[in-house]
């Protein structure tokens, strides 16, 4: 069988498109519980709750992240983290290829007030 140059443009352009298709993204902002912005939180992408991480995204300055996954991300878990934070978990059940999920997280509550150093003189 003879291939035009017609069929082989065709079959190299789906095949360079397709993975483009594939690829998922999910994103958003990670906030407190008062709507303020939190920087610098570590978001994971996980097949389940109790899993290693598929992916990973740290949030920007004002709290925007971005997970990209080459095929679907759903079903899946999205793990949200930061320092002093209590940590949470949410199932992306969607199988959309544009997901927009905020995250809230609570301030963990009993923590130590603060360190006093002190010094005698010499």
């Amino acid at each position: 069988m003879r291939w035009s140059f017609k069929t082989t443009a065709i079959l190299i352009l789906l095949f360079w498109v397709s993975p483009v298709i594939a690829q998922t993204s999910i994103h958003g902002f990670v906030r407190n519980e008062k709507g303020d912005a939190l920087p610098f939180a570590t978001i994971k992408l996980k097949k389940d709750s109790a899993g290693p991480a598929r992916q990973f995204a740290i949030a920007s300055s004002d709290g925007f992240y971005k997970i990209t996954c080459s095929s679907a991300c759903a079903p899946s878990f999205l793990e949200a983290s930061a320092i002093g934070y209590t940590t949470r978990m949410v199932r992306v059940n969607d199988e959309g290829t544009d997901l927009e999920i905020d995250l809230s997280l609570t301030a963990l509550t009993g923590l130590l007030p603060g360190v006093i150093v002190k010094s005698d003189p010499p």
